[in-house]
């Protein structure tokens, strides 16, 4: 993050699950709004098409690390990059693809990871993240690059600059 954007004023927007579920409306809003600098986003919540929260189906992936049941985790992980590429039918074929493969990778290194079950469930918001950067041209910031005082402040010399 620059100093600049440390510097200034901004508003965070926040979108929970159920946003999520309908990315464009989230990212018209936005589009709206030129003091919207930082954007958090959650896994996809339940909608019309999928009556399940995406949180939901990551524990059950995750489980099925913890079990040693690569058959089921497979499965799981492919409904969710899928659900992905469909919320953000928008995005061109060839920035889905790049996305496809990242959210792969993102679900192999979990699956050898020293924490597998923390790392899946993290999965979520990080494709969310993705995701919506690549809809709206927001830059993606991986959330461990910020680090923040109790005060809430950014720690200009922990975080990522």
């Amino acid at each position: 993050m620059s100093e600049q954007l440390i510097e200034q004023q901004m508003t965070v927007a926040k979108f929970g699950g159920t946003s999520m579920a309908n990315p464009e409306v989230a990212a018209g809003i936005v589009e709206e709004r030129e003091d919207h600098r930082v954007v958090v986003v959650s896994a996809p919540g339940v909608d019309d098409l999928n009556p399940e929260k995406m949180t939901n189906q990551l524990e059950v992936a995750a489980a099925a690390i913890k079990a040693h049941d690569d058959s089921t985790f497979m499965v799981i992980r492919d409904n969710i990059i899928d659900r992905f590429d469909n919320l953000y039918d928008s995005l061109g074929n060839r920035v889905r693809t790049k996305l496809r493969g990242a959210a792969s990778e993102l679900f192999a290194e979990a699956h050898r990871g020293n924490n597998p079950v923390a790392d899946t469930m993290s999965i979520g918001e990080e494709l969310s993240a993705r995701y919506f950067s690549e809809r709206t041209g927001i830059r993606y910031v991986p959330s461990d690059w910020v680090r923040f005082s109790p005060t809430g402040r950014i720690q200009r010399g922990a975080s990522v600059e």
